[in-house]
């Protein structure tokens, strides 16, 4: 198990790169647009990060939780992680819908719903970038983990059958 991990560690640096991309590019008509508004009125600085708690963050956390769902749907992941991560994915979806439901019109902006809107889409994101490293295993590290596990017994054993003579 620990080979496993040590392998979804080594693909880590690749799934956050990709992740984080695709957020990037996604909130690029917010960070964007805000920015030629703040350059416009130099004033509006402090309100430029606005948008990170008005509760439309809730809609891009949608789209990676229907991500995360596919990757299950899919058999992508182990069958614990899809089991743990299709469950969080479908209380995490329940529990936009009810805030979205609460609040359609995202009036109630920079109150409870904007913050856990924001908070929920940056956990999202980490459980993206696991699932993703997770996905990214293949075949080869499983049999390199079963390489040196076989090797690792051998020399065992040949150091016990080396001590007891």
């Amino acid at each position: 198990m620990a080979a496993y991990w040590k392998a979804v560690a080594r693909q880590l640096g690749t799934a956050v790169f990709d992740i984080i991309f695709v957020a990037v590019l996604s909130l690029a008509p917010f960070l964007l647009g805000r920015l030629a508004i703040v350059l416009k009125q130099s004033d509006q600085w402090e309100e430029y990060w606005s948008f990170l708690f008005n509760g439309q963050l809730s809609f891009f956390a949608m789209g990676s939780l229907a991500t995360l769902l596919l990757l299950c749907f899919r058999k992508k992941l182990p069958d614990m992680a899809t089991i743990w991560i299709g469950a969080f994915s479908v209380c995490c979806m329940l529990f936009l819908i009810t805030l979205v439901g609460y609040d359609p019109t995202l009036q109630g902006g920079q109150s409870f719903i904007g913050r856990w809107a924001l908070y929920l889409y940056v956990f999202v994101l980490a459980v993206r970038i696991l699932a993703d490293a997770m996905k990214s295993v293949g075949a080869g590290d499983a049999l390199q983990a079963g390489s040196d596990a076989a090797a690792r017994s051998q020399r065992q054993l040949s150091e016990r059958m080396g001590s007891g003579q």
